[in-house]
């Protein structure tokens, strides 16, 4: 694996990203680990097998990853001290989610051929589940350095265990990172070749009381903005809706048609489908009752979106889906520049009923 890299001085509570005196990476905590023999006509671990592996790790680091994931210096909140957020805790995600419902019935895909991204990765654990039984590349980002550093002891152990093992499994590369996922300095680690994301932002733990300060942007917002950078047919799944986009490509159109205007390829840059899971799942830590999953599929590399109002230059010329403040940070936007509209998201169409 890669030496850890020098550890960013920017406080994680600034609203202004300053990396002004870093030099080249200097800012970037990261570690990456990947297969040491080819890729080429392995097979990968299932489940089971992948089961296996894990508990053999948690035996020698003494600890399993739901006792560590379920202890309370690890649940607690990166803004606990803020009076906006009270509850915004960590809520674990059970590899049976992972297996039944992202992989399985959710992603379209998932194999070699995927990067997948975790926002706010926590211990790792999904990540490699994901990287040892799909042999997808795997991605994360994780705030807080108690988090960030079990994710690393994991992964070490993991990898070194897999090693040693007698089964000739193959497992995607791993790559984590630390830090907040709207800076800037880790847009292109999270935008330039990811294919498949997860994040956990059930019951708004990624929403406004999960802000360090009244004048940051919703991470649900900045989430939405990265989203935007993302290549075609990239799928974004959520545990809650983003925030800000404009209305999806059907949505568009549908107003376009009632305004008495021609449908439109170019009229929105992604769709939405909802699932809808029932209660008496062994899915989440936090609930057993029914929850929606929403994803999020981006249709073309540009994030452009078409006015539905007869008349308005915009209803021809695509407008632009996203916006850089001046800190930096990407956010969506589904304002018109031209009339001045500004496009409310509705209820998604597309539902899907999964069962357990």
């Amino acid at each position: 694996s890669d030496d850890d890299a020098e550890a960013s001085s920017v406080s994680p509570r600034l609203l202004h990203f300053d990396h002004s005196d870093d030099s080249g990476d200097a800012a970037i905590v990261e570690r990456t680990w990947s297969a040491s023999s080819s890729r080429t006509r392995q097979k990968y671990r299932d489940v089971e097998a992948f089961d296996t592996l894990l508990k053999k790790v948690e035996e020698t680091l003494g600890d399993t990853v739901q006792d560590v994931e379920e202890s309370r210096a690890f649940r607690k909140s990166a803004v606990n001290n803020s009076s906006q957020q009270k509850t915004a805790t960590y809520g674990r995600t059970f590899p049976s989610f992972c297996e039944k419902v992202l992989v399985r019935q959710v992603f379209s895909s998932c194999s070699t051929d995927d990067v997948v991204l975790d926002c706010g990765h926590g211990s790792g654990a999904l990540l490699h589940n994901i990287a040892f039984t799909t042999g997808a590349t795997a991605k994360g980002i994780e705030l807080l350095s108690n988090r960030f550093d079990y994710s690393v002891k994991l992964s070490d152990a993991l990898f070194q265990q897999a090693s040693q093992s007698s089964d000739t499994f193959g497992n995607g590369k791993v790559m984590l990172r630390q830090g907040r996922l709207e800076d800037p300095l880790h847009r292109d680690f999270l935008t330039a070749d990811v294919t498949r994301v997860y994040c956990n932002n059930f019951n708004e733990t990624f929403g406004p009381r999960a802000c360090f300060s009244a004048l940051d942007d919703p991470l649900d917002k900045c989430m939405a903005g990265l989203f935007t950078q993302m290549r075609k047919g990239t799928e974004f799944v959520t545990l809650a809706p983003l925030v800000g986009l404009p209305p999806t490509l059907n949505q568009v159109n549908t107003k376009r048609a009632k305004s008495g205007l021609s449908e439109s390829p170019s009229a929105s840059f992604y769709e939405l489908e909802v699932f809808d899971i029932p209660t008496g799942h062994d899915y989440l830590s936090f609930t057993d009752q029914k929850f929606m999953v929403y994803k999020y599929t981006k249709l073309t590399d540009e994030a452009t979106f078409l006015c539905c109002r007869r008349g308005c230059q915009a209803s021809k010329e695509p407008i632009s889906g996203f916006a850089e403040k001046s800190n930096g940070v990407l956010i969506p936007n589904a304002h018109c520049p031209h009339c001045g509209v500004a496009f409310k998201f509705l209820r998604p169409q597309k539902r899907h009923r999964l069962e357990h």
